[in-house]
């Protein structure tokens, strides 16, 4: 048997977007941002070569009216070789996506500074596998399922 191995062969950047819509100067310093970000993976054609990203969307508003748009996402092109399914899933949904947020922070806070708009700084993000709580640790009347 091999022993287990993990590459990460390239970091890439797929969408980089920023729009923005003029700005009143009496607005500088009320904005309202949106932040959502997302992973996802797939599966190359070349064996054991795996694509995992990191999505980010961004919405700024000022006085309920939208002046700030932005899309970005990063990918890293891994090869896994002889790990299991579970440590394969972890590797794609956490491992790799860590490895890609400093990225996509610096295309957010250094698009936004040229834009004119306030620079903004994505706080820390990390991925981690769901928090499972055991039935014995519940308290007695809670819920069995958190929604």
């Amino acid at each position: 048997m091999t022993q287990p191995t993990l590459n990460l062969h390239a970091i890439l950047t797929r969408t980089s977007r920023l729009e923005t819509k003029k700005l009143p100067q009496e607005a500088v310093g009320k904005f309202e941002f949106d932040v959502n970000i997302a992973n996802t993976w797939r599966a190359l054609a070349e064996k054991n070569r795996y694509a995992a990203s990191v999505a980010l969307t961004l919405k700024g508003r000022v006085e309920g009216a939208e002046v700030l748009t932005g899309e970005y996402v990063v990918e890293g092109i891994v090869e896994i070789v002889d790990h299991d399914e579970a440590s394969k899933q972890h590797i794609l949904a956490i491992w790799v996506p860590n490895q890609l947020v400093p990225y996509i922070r610096e295309l957010l806070s250094s698009s936004t500074s040229r834009s004119g708009f306030p620079t903004i700084l994505l706080p820390p993000v990390v991925f981690q596998p769901p928090t499972i709580i055991p039935e014995r640790a519940m308290l007695p009347g809670s819920p069995k399922q958190l929604h």
